[in-house]
């Protein structure tokens, strides 16, 4: 029979094998610092809970808090929800919005141009880009991007002055989420983008640009681009959930850890049609 001593030990070891939320956030905020936070919008980041101290078990992943991923939280008994887009809900979240679309180390379009294999790797503060690891037909790339975990749920856009079917890509940018802002000309000009290198990219000579989510059909052919291939905005930002339930477990291998499926973790335009 154990004793209370060796019983007190096993729960302390337990307790520290488990984090409180607050110490989860600060492992992630190593990733995702404060101070590299907000430089276009002034979002909400970090831990919102009264129970900072409180040990976590369970841990789900979202792009956002929808009304359905609240209900599966609370049904489920999770502990601490982590989202990407600031919303806040009344549960235990951590949430790092901007940081992941701006030019973090381990944001959105850094892991997009790694996960398939991008040469030449330059980021910006919303964008990344790089060369194909070889030339591709758009059915090609569309077949690597799904490989490697960017399923494309959105439309393959072709500019109307590309004649050449079988026409082969190289280059390629990419940037998470509603990356429409950064060829329409109404959203460059109100947020004082025009002709800014960091945002402007209508006289951009890749030949692919891969987002989230465009604004208006009008902005397709205001460019330079060959194709546009919009993923679905979601589509977009979740893969790099992936990264982060894996960080999760290599530091608290007995954390349960689940990313939502995209019916109930939605945002914008998702599922478009053309």
């Amino acid at each position: 029979m154990k004793s209370l001593n060796q019983i007190y030990n096993l729960v302390l070891e337990s307790r520290e094998d488990l984090p409180t939320q607050k110490q989860v956030e600060q492992y992630l905020s190593k990733f995702y610092p404060k101070e590299a936070e907000n430089k276009l919008f002034n979002d909400n980041y970090g831990l919102y809970s009264e129970i900072p101290d409180e040990q976590v078990k369970k841990i789900l992943l979202c792009t956002t808090a929808t009304d359905e991923v609240v209900e599966l939280f609370k049904k489920e008994k999770y502990d601490l929800l982590i989202s990407h887009h600031d919303n806040i809900v009344n549960i235990p979240q951590i949430i790092f919005h901007s940081i992941m679309d701006e030019e973090a180390t381990h944001g959105h379009n850094i892991y997009f141009a790694n996960r398939i294999g991008l040469k030449n790797i330059k980021q910006k503060s919303v964008i990344v880009s790089g060369d194909l690891y070889k030339p591709l037909t758009i059915d090609d790339l569309l077949i690597h991007l799904n490989k490697h975990g960017f399923n494309v749920e959105g439309v393959i856009h072709k500019n109307s002055k590309i004649q050449n079917e079988n026409v082969t890509l190289s280059s390629v940018i990419y940037c998470s989420g509603l990356g429409g802002m950064l060829i329409n000309d109404r959203v460059l000009r109100s947020m004082g983008w025009i002709n800014d290198d960091e945002f402007d990219l209508r006289n951009v000579n890749k030949d692919v640009y891969i987002t989230g989510e465009i604004i208006a059909k009008k902005d397709l052919d205001n460019n330079k681009f060959k194709y546009i291939i919009e993923l679905g905005h979601t589509s977009s930002e979740k893969p790099l959930f992936k990264w982060i339930k894996n960080r999760l477990l290599n530091k608290w291998p007995k954390l349960h850890v689940d990313i939502t499926d995209n019916k109930i973790d939605y945002f914008g335009r998702d599922k478009l049609n053309g």
